[in-house]
């Protein structure tokens, strides 16, 4: 077999210079020879065909993304759009709400919401919890009970373990 990609392609630096330099090839050329195109690479690059040719027939080409106009076979983009809502209560919020929690004598999630949004002078005074950051004090007082379930159930998983047996007590008194 012919190879049909050029032998300089295999001297570049990288796996987007090959598609770079075979993509314009690729576009001009008729479905057998787009085939054996694509062959050849994905024995060289170890891609799928799929995936390959989608990147052969966006090479060089600018495509609109949210950033603004760039390349699709561009090694350094990311087709990664960013959709979706922003995360509100990230892991910085956690060792807060674990300390207004136990403040509150381990209550359930219902009752640590309602616990929070009517006693916030108490908790926002208290020695642990005085230097907390105004956005922070925002997001605890705004906080669902849907949330604090969410972002404690590691916690409470580990705590509700720790208290287990690893037998049942009784089981030598039924052996007998």
């Amino acid at each position: 077999m012919v190879s049909i990609i050029p032998q300089k392609v295999y001297t570049m630096g990288g796996r987007m210079s090959i598609i770079s330099e075979n993509a314009p090839k690729y576009r001009r050329s008729r479905k057998k020879m787009k085939s054996q195109l694509l062959d050849e690479l994905s024995s060289i690059l170890h891609y799928n065909r799929k995936y390959l040719s989608f990147l052969l027939r966006n090479a060089g080409r600018e495509v609109f993304t949210p950033g603004g106009l760039r390349f699709v076979a561009d090694s350094e983009v990311s087709l990664l759009s960013g959709r979706g809502r922003k995360k509100t209560y990230t892991g910085e919020i956690l060792p807060y709400l674990v300390l207004i929690w136990e403040l509150a004598g381990c209550i359930s999630s219902v009752h640590l919401a309602a616990f929070i949004k009517f006693n916030q002078d108490f908790i926002f005074t208290h020695p642990k919890l005085k230097d907390i950051p105004s956005d922070m004090k925002e997001k605890l007082c705004a906080i669902s009970h849907a949330t604090i379930d969410r972002l404690m159930r590691p916690i409470r998983e580990k705590r509700t373990l720790q208290g287990r047996y690893k037998t049942n007590p009784h089981s030598s008194s039924i052996k007998k």
